[in-house]
């Protein structure tokens, strides 16, 4: 399959975006930790012996996948399969992992949100509540003096609360409100006697998807209340907090965890956004589950992106900003591409930006499968930015 290299680009709104593409601008790097891989484990030797700068074989890339990604993502959900790294070998995957990037961006460093840029939104990926933190964080300019977003849209769905083990802040309620509570030296119960919203989810009397702050969703409303608290008019929270009714499918579904059969609810919200009172907005979608070949059902990074349009209306002439945390700024960019090809002919410029590392996840590990994530996302940015579609099934099959 033929990349496309920058020069062929026609007025592109990514200026970011490196005449190499992904896996041949990091050749070396990438090979590096094949290297590695090779060394700690033998028996995948041969998946992981390929040139960087030849697309592999189906089945190898099928491989690929299920070694550097692992049981939660693409078609590898049937298996975990997923490599890990021992405390003594972290060091010289650090060193390789660290020399990976997209374009003049390392995977590894937060990349800031440029403030020389008037941005109309910036697109944050949902995430841990404490990644959602610094993702907000990052889109509003809190903590760096920057102000030059008008709108920060946050792309969270319908994922469970504590779906996956050991999610720092999402053992509990009480987990939840300490950690967001720590992170931003806040007295929850003092926010909460302020928030209707919050009251209320306090009340709910449900369990699994309905419990109290039972998805996504719910995690990302609770970090914007208490992260933009000095910006929310509490005194007419009826009047400057407005909820949209979701658009598109809303069915119950179930599915089984082990033996037991767990109900997905409908959503009752698609999304909510909040006047601030300096005139900026903030939005938080509520992206419909969809159902998958193994495990829960979620909602997915393109499904939300796609959605999210249908509530948050894009301006003419926009400059946006796609915001994902270290070291997932790859996911920046498959937001990037969903609004390019849904919306591209209203973007005047589109950029990428991250976040620093949550400090609590396994960060090596997490790399590892953007070697895969990224060369994917390097592909079908390039169609979008041609003119092409980026879901064509031979650029979805990589």
């Amino acid at each position: 399959m033929t990349v496309v290299t920058y020069g062929e680009f026609i007025d592109t709104p990514c200026p970011w975006v490196p005449d190499q593409p992904f896996w041949e601008q990091n050749a070396g790097a990438v090979q590096d930790v094949m290297a590695l891989v090779a060394e700690d484990y033998p028996q995948a030797a041969a998946t992981v012996d390929f040139d960087p700068t030849v697309l592999p074989p189906d089945e190898q890339r099928a491989a690929l996948w299920k070694l550097l990604m692992g049981r939660q993502h693409g078609n590898q959900e049937q298996s975990d399969g997923k490599v890990d790294i021992s405390a003594e070998r972290a060091p010289a995957y650090l060193e390789a992992l660290g020399r990976i990037a997209v374009g003049p961006y390392s995977v590894m460093e937060a990349v800031p949100v440029n403030p020389d840029v008037e941005y109309d939104q910036a697109l944050m990926n949902g995430g841990t509540p404490l990644e959602n933190i610094l993702r907000l964080k990052e889109a509003f300019g809190i903590g760096r003096g920057g102000n030059n977003v008008r709108e920060a849209v946050a792309l969270t769905g319908q994922r469970m609360r504590g779906m996956w083990e050991n999610i720092p802040g999402e053992r509990s309620v009480e987990d939840l409100f300490e950690t967001i509570g720590t992170a931003l030296g806040i007295d929850m119960d003092a926010l909460a006697a302020r928030s209707p919203w919050i009251q209320a989810e306090l009340t709910r009397n449900g369990e699994d998807w309905a419990a109290p702050f039972g998805t996504e969703y719910h995690i990302y409303r609770l970090v914007v209340e208490a992260c933009m608290a000095d910006y929310i008019d509490w005194d007419n929270y009826d009047e400057t907090v407005h909820v949209q009714a979701p658009v598109g499918l809303n069915e119950e579904m179930q599915y089984l965890d082990g033996d037991k059969v767990v109900t997905v609810p409908p959503r009752e919200d698609g999304a909510v956004t909040y006047e601030l009172t300096d005139g900026r907005k903030c939005h938080v979608v509520n992206g419909a589950a969809t159902a998958r070949p193994n495990g829960a059902p979620r909602a997915t990074s393109t499904s939300i992106a796609e959605e999210a349009m249908s509530y948050v209306a894009i301006p003419e002439d926009a400059a946006l900003v796609a915001v994902s945390g270290a070291p997932h700024i790859r996911a920046a960019v498959d937001t990037a591409i969903t609004y390019l090809d849904r919306a591209g002919g209203a973007i005047r410029r589109m950029d990428v930006a991250a976040g620093p590392w949550e400090p609590r996840i396994t960060h090596l590990v997490a790399c590892l499968g953007e070697l895969m994530a990224g060369m994917k996302a390097d592909y079908r940015l390039r169609e979008v930015l041609r003119g092409g579609n980026p879901n064509k099934p031979e650029l979805m099959s990589i």
